[in-house]
């Protein structure tokens, strides 16, 4: 006789519903359903095993009576498994169910976080009341953050004062930006941190040692506050100190780099000072030392700027009213990618001159 050899499996992880959460019953339902194809296959295998045995019990005449109950018992066993595999299946289709109402139910409290407002307010510290949507989940107590649609830095954030029906009242506290707004979109959101440290410095005059990272463009301003002598320190330079003393007298690159030269002598006529060849730095002050002119020349062929106007090359600057204390200021710059000496005096007895 034929031995039934089919064993139906049972299920890993069945459903109860009085200990697993919702998401518990959710993965048992899912795991039910795909063990669930597997036991019927089983099923159908030992039934079809059963239904041989049957066969051979009904040709046996003597073994009728067993056949019989043989059948009938693996009738009552198969009845049975369907009935397991009806419910199994039942369960599963519960569990979907269950989760598709825990989304919908997350679903619908993230949308309760939030709401929308047209009520035209105006961004201030000051209680504000906004006409929102009803059954949101706003409370006493509660910070929320408006924020205009239309560009988020316009804001306003506090905590919320009343919430009935559709009646919003909020103590603002902290808001960003400005104007009278319709466009607001109100979230939940929560308290302002607490500040931060100070830092160390109070005032840029703190920093004793500052440094640029690159060129400082002034575009197109002036630094002012700026007193020769105090905060910029030159060498005084008389003609005797030079050294070429003779007139002209021609200027070395050291000699008109961080140097206040006089032309101050106890004779003589005006003295004429030519400066450097080598335009590689350089920043000078003239300055009127006794009734003589002061007389500055370029090397030959080069030409200077005299208050921001490229003067005619070789001409020279001359003090035309040998104003004691009159001065002028020489700065070596780079000027449409030429290094040019450029002057600048308030005084307009500076003045170009043909030599």
């Amino acid at each position: 006789m034929t031995t039934i050899t089919q064993t139906i499996s049972t299920f890993s992880n069945p459903i109860n519903r009085d200990t697993q959460t919702p998401a518990e019953i959710a993965t048992a339902g899912d795991t039910t359903i795909s063990e669930w194809t597997t036991i019927i296959g089983e099923e159908n295998t030992w039934a079809g095993q059963v239904n041989t045995v049957a066969g051979e019990v009904n040709s046996d005449a003597a073994a009728a009576l067993s056949s019989k109950n043989d059948a009938e018992t693996a009738q009552t066993a198969a009845e049975t498994a369907e009935t397991n595999a009806e419910t199994a299946e039942t369960n599963a289709e519960t569990a979907e169910t269950n989760a598709e109402t825990a989304e919908t139910n997350a679903s619908n409290y993230a949308a309760a976080l939030n709401s929308t407002s047209t009520s035209s307010l105006l961004i201030e510290v000051a209680e504000k009341t906004f006409t929102t949507q009803a059954s949101k989940q706003f409370a006493a107590g509660q910070y929320v953050l408006a924020v205009s649609d239309a560009n988020t830095a316009n804001y306003m954030s506090g905590q919320v004062t009343s919430y009935s029906s559709t009646t919003l009242v909020v103590d603002v506290a902290v808001i960003g930006g400005s104007g009278t707004l319709a466009d607001w979109s109100i979230f939940v959101s929560g308290p302002k941190g607490a500040t931060g440290a100070a830092g160390t410095m109070t005032d840029l005059i703190d920093d004793t040692t500052p440094q640029l990272g690159g060129d400082l463009d002034l575009n197109g301003h002036a630094i002012t506050g700026i007193t020769t002598g105090a905060d910029i320190s030159y060498t005084a330079l008389a003609v005797a100190d030079l050294s070429d003393t003779a007139t002209p007298s021609v200027l070395t690159t050291a000699e008109t780099t961080g140097k206040l030269i006089s032309n101050y002598k106890t004779s003589g006529a005006d003295h004429v000072f030519t400066m450097p060849a080598a335009h590689t730095k350089g920043n000078v002050i003239f300055i009127i030392g006794d009734e003589f002119q002061i007389d500055i020349e370029p090397v030959a062929g080069d030409l200077f700027y005299l208050n921001g106007t490229a003067m005619s090359a070789d001409e020279h600057i001359v003090n035309i009213a040998d104003t004691l204390g009159q001065q002028i200021v020489g700065m070596c710059a780079n000027i449409n990618g030429t290094l040019r000496w450029m002057f600048k005096s308030d005084s307009a007895d500076f003045a170009e001159a043909t030599p």
